[in-house]
This record gives structure tokens, sequence and C-alpha cells, in this order.
């Protein structure tokens, strides 16, 4: 059984954001991710092409701060031309894009964001390959995995 002070489920942008903020605290984190990749529901595929989350508004103050801290770069989205989506009906196209504010989006996609989070953990950090199969409460939080228990000192919240 491994111990640490907090148990993360998940290295999506934010169990890494958080697994960030509670190390810079001084405090023990592992990061359990199922895959073998970070980025949860991000996922950029060469060059750039996101096939997850894709882009933010401008009054995303939070979101382009942790961009900044990761020393990423954003451009605005394209909104001219035809747009192209799925819907209950299959593909279909609507002329311009009816986003009403604009959005912005991250040079080499999103997951270049998941990246530069987890380059920002120190090694070993996230365990892949990790999936968490029952989380008890008490005192203390035990999480089981495929890879064996972990315990955390602290009692956490899902969110």
């Amino acid at each position: 059984m491994k111990s640490v002070d907090v148990v993360v489920v998940g290295a999506g942008p934010s169990g890494l954001r958080l697994a960030g903020h509670l190390i810079r605290s001084g405090l023990s984190v592992a990061v359990l991710e199922a895959s073998n990749q970070v980025g949860g529901r991000l996922q950029t595929v060469y060059p750039g092409v996101d096939l997850g989350a894709t882009w933010f508004w401008n009054n995303e103050d939070e979101v382009f701060e942790v961009i900044a801290e990761c020393g990423l770069k954003t451009f605005p989205q394209f909104s001219l031309g035809i747009m192209m989506y799925e819907g209950p009906n299959g593909v279909a196209k609507m002329q311009g894009n009816p986003l009403d504010h604009q959005a912005q989006r991250v040079v080499g996609g999103m997951g270049a964001l998941a990246s530069a989070l987890h380059a920002l953990l120190p090694d070993e950090t996230v365990k892949f390959l990790t999936q968490v199969t029952t989380i008890d409460f008490a005192d203390q939080v035990k999480v089981s995995t495929n890879q064996g228990e972990w315990v955390s000192r602290f009692i956490g919240y899902r969110i």
C-alpha cells in the first residue's frame, strides 16, 4: 500500500493543475490516470487538431492564467465561412459560425496545455495505466486500483 497526502484521480487539466498547487504547498501527491497519456477529454493529434475540447472564451481569465503559466500562446478561433457540425440527423453545414463571442485556441492544440501542466510536475507524480476500481472514505481515503492500493491522509472530495 502506497501513502501520500493527496490522491488525485485523473490527469486531465484540472487534476494536473490541482496536483501542481498541492505540491507547491508542500504536500505529496499521486495522480492516478487510467490511460497512457495526460489530458482527459483533451486530445490533440498532430498538427494541432483537437479531438476534444477545442476553444475557450475571452472572459475566461483563469484559463488565460494557466496558459500563460505554461508559456503557451493563443490565437483567435476562425469564425468566417461555412461551419460543419454533426447533429442528430448527421453532418450538416451552416453558413458562418454562430459563436456570439470571439473564442480563442491554444497554439499546438489543447493537448499542449495538458502536456505543459504535466511537465511542471515532479517525475513520477502521474501514475499511468492505473485504473481506479474503488474509493473508500473513512479517517483516510483508500483508493484501490489495478496497480495496488493508495492511501491519502486527507479526506477528498470529487469535483
